[in-house]
């Protein structure tokens, strides 16, 4: 395996171990009754999962408002990802905001 592509999947690995850390979190905050905490926890976590699916597909981005266009663009509208699922992406990130 080329040493790029090594470390493209070690970073895909790490952005869904955050992934699911941020669920485990969100969890927590809902348990302890601090919804705005889960809620944001949540928003993490898609984030997360979905920057590493966006890298698999080779793109790259630092911002919150890239990663949602780009999952549009190109996970929704390719029918990788259901549209439901993408309105509840919109609703965490307005949610989020």
């Amino acid at each position: 395996m080329k040493e790029s592509a090594k470390k493209k999947k070690e970073i895909i690995k790490y952005w869904v171990e955050r992934s699911l850390e941020s669920l485990c979190s969100a969890e927590d905050e809902l348990k302890a009754n601090r919804l705005s905490f889960s809620v944001n926890r949540i928003c993490y976590a898609c984030f997360y999962i979905v920057s590493a699916l966006l890298l698999q597909k080779g793109l790259k981005f630092k911002k919150h408002s890239g990663v949602k266009a780009y999952f549009h663009r190109y996970i929704i509208k390719q029918g990788l990802i259901g549209t439901e699922e993408g309105r509840f992406y919109n609703r965490l990130f307005e949610a989020r905001q």
